[in-house]
């Protein structure tokens, strides 16, 4: 199900008021993009970091750029040397988006457009991430990326869920 016009209140209303929200997107459904439907409103426009333009196939399949390590998520990666292993994994199919007015990429693909692959946005008092692959393995889903499919990516989520409910500083083993 897509989120609906009320979902999206709720949701504006939980990050204004310091909550934390991860959208990582995948798949349209059959010939009509109900995905980027249901993102095209201006309520989802006040949180999201991103923009939805078109989903988009990558040939031949590119990667993370993650060489930019200044992000706590990605700094704690490099920390357990996960970033080279992030950065080998395909990604076919990606959603390219407009970044939101203060929004902030942290993470490109490795294509000529330099991609954004997950973005951040701080609103109100709470913040909002975005991955724009799929990392779903189940159905059509699984040929967007192979992301899911590697122990970094576990990292990678449990980083940004840390830094979402402000936690990021503390060190768990």
């Amino acid at each position: 199900r897509h989120p609906t016009e009320d979902d999206w209140v709720a949701l504006a209303s939980f990050v204004n008021s310091g909550g934390g929200l991860a959208v990582f997107l995948g798949m349209r459904n059959g010939t009509e993009n109900p995905v980027a439907a249901s993102y095209a409103n201006p309520t989802a426009d006040s949180i999201l970091p991103a923009r939805l333009l078109a989903d988009l196939s990558f040939s031949p399949p590119e990667s993370l750029d993650v060489r930019k390590t200044v992000h706590p998520i990605l700094q704690k990666i490099e920390g357990v040397r996960g970033l080279a292993e992030l950065s080998g994994v395909p990604v076919s199919r990606y959603w390219r988006v407009e970044p939101s007015a203060g929004s902030s990429v942290i993470a490109e693909y490795t294509d000529a457009r330099q991609s954004p692959a997950v973005l951040e946005r701080a609103v109100g008092r709470g913040r909002t991430m975005m991955i724009t692959t799929a990392v779903d393995l189940r159905g059509p889903n699984d040929t967007w990326s192979g992301l899911p499919r590697v122990w970094p990516f576990v990292a990678l989520v449990d980083g940004m869920m840390h830094y979402l409910g402000g936690r990021s500083a503390e060190v768990f083993n």
